[in-house]
């Protein structure tokens, strides 16, 4: 799990350093194209909450597989909730 959450780390480092690196492209573009281009400098709220959801949405991953070690562990706890629940149904016609 450890190693899980490491590589995790490491995706949303790196996926805040490629937004980064997109901005700093996509400014010098505009200033090529448009040299009279004059940015309004965003706040430090808006910079700060933009470099979190790009960090959470890295995260997404370790949610997913959390998930799924939960759901493999517990499989035959939920092989038998399902016979429960069809018996139930079939009972019911």
């Amino acid at each position: 799990m450890y190693t899980i959450f490491m590589i995790n780390f490491a995706i949303g480092v790196l996926a805040i350093t490629l937004a980064k690196c997109i901005v700093c492209i996509a400014t010098q573009n505009l200033r090529q194209e448009y040299p009279n281009i004059t940015f309004q400098k965003s706040s430090a709220i808006v910079r700060i909450s933009a470099a979190i959801r790009i960090f959470i949405f890295a995260f997404t991953p370790i949610l997913n597989l959390i998930l799924l070690l939960g759901l493999c562990t517990r499989w035959d706890e939920e092989i038998e909730n399902a016979k429960d629940k069809l018996w139930e149904k079939v009972k019911s016609y």
